[in-house]
C-alpha cells in the first residue's frame, strides 16, 4: 500500500507543477484558422488591453481577440468596437448617408370660409323706401339681374323722368342726356334698366327694381317690406358660393414645410368619402401670439348637386375638414430618423468605419421627413451609420 501511495503523490506534484508553469508562461492561443491572436481588447473600452482573455474592468465585458495582421481597434475612448457575435446580439443595422428627396405629409384642420373677392354689400344709393321684397329669408340663391325689392324714391324718380325727357327733346346721345344717364347709374340702375325706361317706365309705375349685382346666395337681410331707408344703408348681403376657401392652421414648426403652390388634399367628416384637391394660393405672414399659428388657404371648387329635385351647393360655409399637405424637397443630404440620437439637445450618429467599428459623430440636422432627417453637417454622402441598435451602443 504505502509502495503504491508514493508515486500517486509524485504524478500529483507534476501535474500541479505544469498548470502553475503554464500560468507563468503565458502562452499564445492559436485559433482554428491558424491565425495567431496578438492580444485582447475591450469592444466597449479599446483602451483595456490584456495579453489573456478576461473581462473588462470598466463594463465587464469579456475581451475580443485581435488576430494577427488584423489593425484592432485604436486606443480612443469614443470609438464602440463589436465582434461579429456581438452584431448579431445587438442587432446592430446600417444605412448609407444619401443625397434624395427629403418626403414630408404634414396633417392640418381648418374650415371652409367666404371667398372674399366673391362678397358683395348691396346699399340704398337714394333714399326712399322699400315697398315690396322679393327675397325675404337668408339663405336665398339669387341670379344677377333679378330684382330683390321694389323701391319708391321721389328722387330717383325725378331722375328717371328727367333722363326720358332730354332723350325725347334732344336724343340720346346728347351730352345732357348723356349727363342724365349717368346719375341714373349713381343712383343704383344698371345699364340695362337705363336702356328699358322708354319701354317700360310710365306715370303710374312709381317704383324701380332695385336688382342682384351678381349671382350668388343672401347671407344676410338686413331690412323689410315697407321699411323707409336712407342714402348708404345697408340691405342686403351677398356671397357667390361657386368658390369657397379652405383656411387651415399652421403651426410654427410646420412653415418651413409650407410654400404657395403645394398640394394639398381636404376631406370632410361630413362628406365621406370624397376628397377634394388644390393649390395653397396665400399664407397670412404674421402668427397669432398666444398659439404661434397662422393661416393657409386653398380655393375649393364647390360642385351643385341634386337634393330633393333642387340644384345646391355641395359644400357649405364653416364646414370642418383635415388636409394632407404633401411637401417634397429635393436633393437633400439626409441619413433614416431611427439614425439620430439627441442625449442633451445635442444631436449625434454612430458611423460605421469598419466591420464592428463603430464611432459617435455630432450632427448638425436640418428638416425632419416622414422617414428620414435632413443632415446639414457631420457627415458626408455614402457614410454608412447605424440604424438599429445603437441605444445600446
Amino acid at each position: 500500500m504505502k509502495k503504491l501511495i508514493v508515486p500517486i503523490l509524485l504524478a500529483a506534484a507534476a501535474f500541479f507543477g505544469w498548470i502553475a508553469g503554464s500560468r507563468h508562461a503565458h502562452p499564445v492561443p492559436i485559433p482554428a484558422e491558424g491565425r495567431r491572436i496578438i492580444r485582447y481588447q475591450s469592444p466597449m473600452h479599446p483602451w483595456i488591453r490584456s495579453d489573456q482573455p478576461g473581462q473588462c474592468t470598466i463594463c465587464g465585458m469579456d475581451l475580443v481577440p485581435v488576430y494577427e495582421g488584423d489593425a484592432g481597434s485604436p486606443a480612443s475612448s469614443d470609438l464602440v468596437v463589436l465582434g461579429s457575435n456581438s452584431v448579431h446580439v445587438v442587432d446592430v443595422q446600417t444605412s448609407a448617408v444619401r443625397r434624395q428627396p427629403l418626403r414630408r405629409t404634414l396633417r392640418a384642420a381648418g374650415t371652409l370660409q367666404d371667398d372674399a373677392t366673391r362678397k358683395r354689400m348691396i346699399s340704398a344709393y337714394v333714399e326712399g323706401r322699400l315697398d315690396r321684397l322679393f327675397v325675404n329669408y337668408d339663405g336665398a340663391e339669387v341670379v344677377e339681374g333679378q330684382p330683390l325689392a321694389l323701391v319708391f324714391s321721389p328722387v330717383l324718380l325725378g331722375a328717371i323722368r328727367e333722363y326720358l325727357t332730354l332723350g325725347r327733346d334732344l336724343g340720346a346721345d346728347a351730352p345732357l342726356a348723356r349727363s342724365a344717364a349717368r346719375r341714373l347709374v349713381q343712383y343704383g340702375l344698371s345699364d340695362q334698366q337705363i336702356a328699358r325706361l322708354p319701354s317700360t317706365f310710365t306715370e303710374t309705375n312709381l317704383h324701380v327694381e332695385l336688382s342682384a349685382p351678381m349671382s350668388g346666395t343672401v347671407v344676410n337681410r338686413r331690412v323689410i317690406a315697407g321699411q323707409s331707408v336712407t342714402q348708404g344703408q345697408e340691405l342686403f348681403e351677398l356671397a357667390d358660393y361657386s368658390t369657397l376657401w379652405f383656411e387651415f392652421i399652421a403651426y410654427e414648426q410646420d412653415l418651413p414645410w409650407l410654400a404657395p403652390g403645394l398640394t394639398v388634399e381636404v376631406s370632410f367628416p361630413s362628406l365621406p368619402g370624397r376628397r377634394f384637391t388644390n393649390s395653397i394660393t396665400f399664407i397670412q405672414p404674421s402668427l397669432d401670439e398666444t398659439t404661434r399659428s397662422t393661416r393657409a388657404r386653398v380655393p375649393l371648387e364647390n360642385p351643385v348637386v341634386e337634393a330633393d329635385g333642387h340644384p345646391r351647393r355641395l359644400l357649405q360655409r364653416l364646414l370642418f375638414g383635415t388636409a394632407d399637405i404633401h411637401t417634397v424637397f429635393p436633393n437633400v443630404l439626409t441619413v433614416p430618423r431611427s439614425a439620430v440620437l439627441d442625449p442633451g439637445g445635442r444631436p449625434l450618429v454612430f458611423v460605421e468605419l469598419a466591420s464592428g467599428h463603430y464611432q459617435p459623430r455630432p450632427v448638425r440636422t436640418g428638416r425632419s421627413g416622414d422617414s428620414d432627417i435632413e443632415v446639414l453637417e457631420g457627415v458626408s454622402e455614402g457614410d454608412r451609420v447605424v440604424t438599429s441598435g445603437a441605444l445600446l451602443l
